[in-house]
């Protein structure tokens, strides 16, 4: 899911009549945050990937390269991640990931995500 069709989702509710004015001001604000956390994200894969030589990046469905990798697109590849934990009378016995694919490493390290932050989730 887009970052911003999860702000488009909300536009229903700007039409009731009785909403005060500093909701819509709050809701602005909120889709500008938005624009700009997506905009940066962007920002810094494209600029490591400049930085790292890399041309392009297999991000699409067919696994065809993609020279300016989206937001969208990106976190897409992180849609099958999960953490379940295990839990037996108050204590947690055990924490399981899903695994991380090389592609999806690959694609931490040119966002600037250490794999450390995956791993010690839990």
């Amino acid at each position: 899911m887009d970052i911003l069709s999860l702000v488009f989702s909300t536009n229903l509710h700007l039409k009731q009549p009785d909403l005060p004015l500093h909701y819509v001001f709050y809701f602005l604000f909120v889709y500008f945050i938005a624009l700009l956390v997506q905009a940066l994200i962007e920002r810094e894969i494209r600029m490591n990937m400049k930085e790292k030589g890399v041309h392009s990046l297999p991000i699409y469905f067919e696994g065809r390269e993609c020279i300016s990798p989206t937001t969208d697109k990106f976190l897409s590849h992180f849609n099958n991640i999960e953490l379940h934990r295990l839990w037996s009378e108050n204590s947690l016995v055990e924490t399981f990931r899903t695994p991380l694919s090389n592609k999806q490493k690959e694609l931490l390290e040119l966002a600037g995500v250490p794999l450390e932050s995956y791993t010690e989730l839990g």
